[in-house]
């Protein structure tokens, strides 16, 4: 089994109690908008990206993908 970082699980921690307070819409099977306060990000799953660009640059899923997940 793969293990991951310290920095990998803080990360996902921080993302995944912050993703508790997002509403999600989906937009078709892949895509969702996240409503994050004011705040409309759109996620896409199959292609793992995010307009946040946490998805894509840290190579996890980003709050917005936890919400969606969740």
């Amino acid at each position: 089994s793969a293990e991951i970082t310290q920095w990998a699980e803080k990360k996902i921690a921080e993302y995944t109690r912050d993703s508790q307070t997002y509403t999600v819409t989906p937009i078709d099977d892949s895509k969702y908008v996240v409503k994050a306060g004011s705040r409309k990000i759109v996620v896409n799953l199959i292609k793992r990206t995010c307009t946040c660009v946490a998805f894509q640059m840290d190579l996890l899923p980003c709050s917005h993908a936890l919400a969606v997940l969740r």
